[in-house]
């Protein structure tokens, strides 16, 4: 098309009717439904898990870092303090109820008390903490001093010199 013929076409309005034609085919194709920002992290986690896997306990990956939970690599990367709270606080949680399991009236006891018997519960967990036979018999009885050296009688006193006479402190009141 030559100089002259092409302005005589725009000038009749060929170019408006090319632009038109193209908006009718753009208008006639499907469009793709833009995914919200919640669909697209449902779909990239769900995306992301498949291939990383869950694990509940620490593994090492396929380069030999230790991660664990949906590809947390904590060798580079380890914990934010809002995650490190976060697990605390689930392990608190837990602690306080072995303590409720444990001792009948944990709800009763005086705080710097309950506080040392969720110290134990939380470092020995149920099953070592239920071991301590005498030390229980002996909160149930009230005899602080008693559970206090029962605490300190233990393999448990003798890992953790420390913590334990500290513990046995508050025991005692």
């Amino acid at each position: 098309m030559d100089i002259v013929a092409n302005w005589a076409w725009r000038l009749c309005g060929g170019a408006q009717r090319r632009k038109n034609r193209a908006k009718n085919d753009r208008a006639r194709r499907p469009r793709p439904t833009p995914m919200t920002l919640s669909e697209f992290s449902k779909m990239a986690l769900a995306l992301i898990e498949h291939h990383e896997g869950r694990r509940a306990f620490p593994y090492y990956d396929s380069v030999g870092k230790i991660s664990i939970g949906i590809g947390r690599n904590l060798a580079d990367r380890g914990l934010s303090d809002d995650e490190i709270s976060l697990l605390f606080l689930n392990d608190m949680r837990l602690s306080r109820q072995i303590c409720q399991q444990l001792f009948v009236n944990f709800d009763s006891i005086a705080p710097t008390r309950q506080a040392a018997l969720l110290s134990m519960a939380f470092n020995l967990g149920a099953p070592r903490l239920g071991k301590f036979h005498n030390m229980r018999a002996a909160i149930a009885a009230d005899d602080w001093r008693l559970a206090a050296a029962e605490a300190l009688d233990s393999k448990w006193a003798r890992q953790l010199p420390a913590r334990a006479a500290e513990i046995a402190g508050l025991l005692r009141g």
